[in-house]
């Protein structure tokens, strides 16, 4: 049976096209006899290697070859599927072999990786540095342009909503208000001014079929950060260098503006604060943890911990009980403990490690000086005390003269859920509808 391949492309910027290493990597494939699909066609577009921004394409096509669907996956070379160095690209030949598979380049330059001999991991090493380097260096050249740009007084960058870029003869861009932000953007900057919520003048820019940049809905977080708190309104461009920005409002109206949002919740953010929940309980169903949720509908909503289930996909098991009844019954159960109390007491032992530590070190710089006498006296001493009695860190059960009751009588909410976190606590409902809870130590506390 031939070996089934997937196909790897990769661009790092949307005016490149992908579709030109495919070619490549088709007569490669023909070649070598491997069996082709389209639904292990790998196209990772506008995605830069050397940041990682193509990383979640990458897994999706090795857990793909770790389910069996291809055998072997093909590159157009090296630097399509990896730039950050050579100890990322031993990682990705070694999470292939462990997949099961392989990688295999098919740009005559990079052919020569996919030979296996005693220099494979040498030039595998070569030729990751040199994607690196080269990737290093495209970032300084465009980092060296944009300050050139910056310096000349040039755009660099889109254009913020109410402004658009004009091209000048002598090849620098400008940034030119647009008809919608000398209307509009004075109409915003005076509404937040007059107390007006970002949600209602959203709201009304929508309703003036006012386009957005990228032509979809107002909202809130949107005017609140790339609107109202950005000074190119008044005429500042953020890293402009000697950029000339014509205002569309004055800095007195852009502070004022900004200092009554300041005054505001921050957006997208709710202003209720709720307590932290007492308990850390899991389903006495499924042994899941269970979570805070607010259900029910209004006035009659209220507080439930929640089954969350299982797994990457959990979804839980439907398990809810009343937040207030299961806090209440545990409460009325350690409330009502007439045993006595033990404090938990942590003994620092006598460990030594450090000191043996530091013992065998200066025993080392000594033999690296020529003293042996104090390298072997300092190594016979670490061995002494290494193998000298010691009492290891713990933690101790200790009596007091209080019963549980009493002593969990006087613990404030924080030392309560602290307390109670060290306790297994399982709730459900049984089939009548009645609250089962089982409480104990935490079999897993050292």
């Amino acid at each position: 049976m031939a070996d089934r391949a997937g196909r790897w492309l990769r661009v790092s910027t949307g005016g490149q096209d992908e579709q030109n290493q495919l070619p490549d990597i088709e007569r490669w494939c023909e070649s070598h006899g491997y069996e082709t699909s389209e639904d292990t066609l790998y196209v990772a577009h506008a995605k830069r290697a050397y940041t990682g921004k193509h990383q979640a394409m990458l897994d999706r096509a090795l857990n793909d070859m770790a389910q069996g669907k291809f055998d072997v996956l093909v590159v157009w070379a090296l630097d399509r599927i990896e730039r950050r160095g050579a100890l990322y690209a031993f990682k990705l030949a070694a999470r292939a072999r462990e997949c099961g598979g392989r990688i295999e380049y098919a740009a005559p330059s990079d052919s020569y990786l996919n030979e296996t001999n005693d220099m494979s991991d040498v030039m595998l090493a070569l030729a990751a540095r040199q994607a690196q380097l080269e990737s290093q260096r495209k970032s300084e050249r465009i980092k060296i342009k944009h300050d050139g740009l910056r310096a000349a007084g040039s755009v660099v960058g889109g254009a913020p909503f109410g402004y658009q870029i004009e091209l000048q003869p002598d090849g620098r861009k400008f940034l030119v208000p647009t008809a919608d932000g000398r209307k509009y953007i004075p109409l915003i900057f005076a509404r937040v001014i007059a107390g007006e919520s970002l949600r209602s003048i959203a709201a009304w820019l929508d309703s003036e079929n006012v386009s957005t940049r990228r032509g979809g809905n107002w909202h809130e977080t949107y005017l609140y950060h790339r609107l109202i708190k950005n000074p190119v309104y008044m005429g500042q461009r953020r890293n402009s260098g000697q950029l000339e920005t014509e205002a569309l409002v004055s800095p007195t109206t852009f502070r004022q503006a900004n200092a009554e949002l300041a005054s505001r919740a921050p957006a997208g953010r709710g202003t209720v604060t709720h307590e932290k929940a007492l308990l850390k309980p899991v389903c006495g169903n499924c042994g899941s943890p269970m979570y805070r949720v607010m259900a029910g509908r209004r006035p009659y909503r209220k507080d439930y911990y929640r089954c969350s289930g299982k797994g990457p996909q959990r979804k839980g098991c439907g398990n809810m009980v009343p937040l207030a009844e299961l806090d209440q019954r545990v409460i009325d159960a350690k409330m009502s403990n007439l045993q006595p109390h033990w404090d938990r007491v942590f003994i620092a032992g006598d460990d030594r490690s450090d000191e043996i530590a530091r013992l065998r070190e200066r025993g080392a710089d000594a033999m690296r000086q020529g003293d042996y006498d104090a390298a072997m006296a300092a190594m016979r001493e670490a061995t002494e005390l290494e193998n000298a009695p010691r009492v290891r860190p713990h933690w101790e059960e200790q009596a007091t003269d209080q019963t549980e009751a009493d002593y969990f009588a006087g613990l404030d909410d924080d030392q309560r859920r602290e307390y109670l976190a060290r306790h297994d606590i399982a709730a459900h409902r049984d089939q009548d509808g009645e609250l089962i809870v089982t409480m104990g130590p935490r079999r897993d506390m050292p």
